[in-house]
């Protein structure tokens, strides 16, 4: 559609331009570019965080993000996984250790239910083996509970888009962790050559 705008003219106290000699107003052209139809709908959270201070606080930092959307928060695994039997969630965001058992079973549980949804840890557990066993449930990201409010909702956008947020000090121990692994396959071929 070719559009042709002419001069501005004022019909009932609008500011409207002709189209085709049609007057139309901007204000309903530009309504309808952004009616609620067109608008993409924000990505829904749940949280999964037995402390209450940094459960709320979490809540706070996703509800100050617009293009998010808390949908759940639990302080246990036992609510989190009844709630996932009927309601689907964009990320689950879950801390490892919860009064009633771990995260892992939360993500395992999200990532075979709903394998679009993107589960990301927030711990205080540097812990290697917390780290792979998060991986190898389906986690695509992992923070430590010392990341600031809006590194956490960067982190659930970066996640959101397909990323894999890792606080720096995860990324270097997984890092050194795959370093070692590389200096240790030579020597472990070595002795089955033998």
């Amino acid at each position: 559609m070719n559009l042709c705008f002419s001069r501005l003219t004022q019909v009932e106290d609008k500011y409207c331009y002709r189209i085709h000699c049609q007057p139309v107003c901007l204000l309903s052209i530009l309504g309808s570019l952004m009616s609620p139809s067109r608008l993409p709908l924000p990505t829904s959270v749940m949280i999964v965080e037995d402390d209450a201070v940094t459960r709320r606080s979490l809540s706070l930092a996703i509800e100050s993000e617009p293009s998010l959307k808390l949908v759940a928060a639990f302080d246990s695994v036992k609510p989190a996984l009844a709630w996932l039997e009927t309601q689907a969630v964009d990320i689950l965001l879950t801390d490892l250790g919860l009064p009633d058992g771990s995260g892992i079973e939360i993500i395992l549980a999200c990532s075979r239910r709903y394998p679009n949804c993107a589960s990301m840890v927030i711990t205080i557990s540097a812990d290697a083996k917390d780290v792979l066993a998060c991986i190898e449930a389906g986690a695509s990201g992992y923070v430590l509970k010392d990341a600031g409010r809006l590194d956490i909702v960067r982190a659930l956008l970066d996640l959101r888009a397909g990323g894999a947020p890792i606080s720096p000090a995860i990324a270097r121990m997984v890092l050194a962790r795959v370093r070692d692994g590389k200096k240790s396959l030579p020597a472990a071929a070595e002795k089955h050559e033998v």
